[in-house]
């Protein structure tokens, strides 16, 4: 289809109810600020946070525990929106 989806599943209750959401990505928000108080956790200020623009005008933020971390994803999911960008104009 030339999408790039985030597929999330979250579980509650011990598991026992497991709620399923799948979104279509748009963007990468490559410079989330810190969420408060994450700075005083152990190596806290290595931790960097990146973002993912869905086609609800949502963003859904991640934690990455370091600046390699954070490169990788953005990266990836940069290079996979680009492949599906292409896909979908040569479909055009």
């Amino acid at each position: 289809m030339g999408l790039v989806m985030l597929k999330m599943k979250s579980r509650h209750v011990a598991g026992t109810i497991t709620k399923k959401k799948k979104s279509v990505v748009i963007d990468v928000c490559r410079d989330v600020p810190a969420w408060a108080g994450r700075h005083l956790l152990e190596d806290g200020e290595h931790r960097r946070y990146f973002g993912l623009r869905t086609a609800e005008h949502r963003v859904i933020e991640f934690e990455c525990g370091s600046q390699r971390e954070h490169e990788m994803w953005i990266k990836g999911v940069a290079r996979l929106l680009s492949i599906a960008g292409e896909r979908r104009r040569l479909v055009a």
